[in-house]
């Protein structure tokens, strides 16, 4: 799901970062252009000179094509390296502050809270921050792709891309329903992924006093119970994920 709130704090690590940042827009951009060049690169040559018969100045466009494909592929390198070095800054200073915030909490704060959720929060959620990142790699590059196939579209034929453009309110408001529901679910899946490492890391550090008391089958039992919440929440969410992918 998406939050403005913590995409603005995310962006506010990467604020740094801003020359590989830009390094990586002008990558993203050349990588787009050319993606979108090779198509048109073949169809020109298929229509302005196989189709004449003219098979000699082939050669030109297969130049101008490898050249194409030579730009799109440094350019989606040094966008991919840019943007992955961003990411590990930004992990990397996020979980330098923190730790130094759990080192200035008062004691009654570790009192109240489990030292499993604690752990379950500064490593699960940092992880599931790490693929959001990744997730924004490629999708960025895929939608600079997508609006330039819609303005090619609409360049070469409007009525077209009309009719494929009329189911896109649709879309969005699927869209917009989805994430309100989308964003319950998936912090259900966050909390429930928590008690669990919390249960598991009391169960590991109290093993004698378990084992001492005979109460295996009974943490068992309790584990079982914390395990099939986070199935429970996780299957939810899978749920409603493969509703919008369908």
């Amino acid at each position: 799901f998406y939050d403005q709130r913590v995409v603005n704090r995310l962006f506010a690590y990467a604020k740094p970062h801003e020359r590989l940042m830009a390094l990586a827009a002008v990558g993203v951009l050349f990588y787009t252009a050319s993606a979108l060049a090779t198509p048109w690169i073949i169809g020109y040559g298929i229509n302005r000179f196989m189709k004449a018969g003219s098979l000699s100045s082939l050669h030109i466009i297969a130049a101008v094509y490898f050249m194409v494909a030579a730009i799109g592929y440094v350019a989606n390198y040094v966008y991919l390296v840019s943007v992955a070095r961003v990411a590990q800054r930004v992990l990397f200073n996020m979980r330098s502050d923190m730790f130094r915030h759990l080192q200035g909490l008062s004691l009654s704060f570790y009192d109240a809270n489990e030292v499993g959720i604690i752990m379950s929060r500064v490593q699960n959620d940092v992880t599931q921050l790490q693929e959001f990142l990744n997730t924004v790699v490629v999708s960025t590059a895929d939608i600079l792709s997508l609006v330039g196939i819609v303005a090619v579209l609409f360049w070469m034929d409007v009525p077209l891309a009309g009719i494929a453009m009329s189911t896109m309110p649709v879309l969005i408001v699927i869209m917009v329903l989805w994430q309100r529901r989308a964003r319950q679910r998936f912090l259900a899946v966050r909390r429930a992924i928590a008690i669990v490492n919390a249960g598991l890391q009391e169960n590991i550090s109290g093993v004698r006093v378990i084992q001492s008391l005979r109460r295996e089958d009974q943490n068992l039992r309790d584990f079982d119970r914390r395990n099939e919440g986070h199935l429970d929440a996780s299957l939810r969410a899978a749920r409603l994920a493969a509703f919008l992918n369908t």
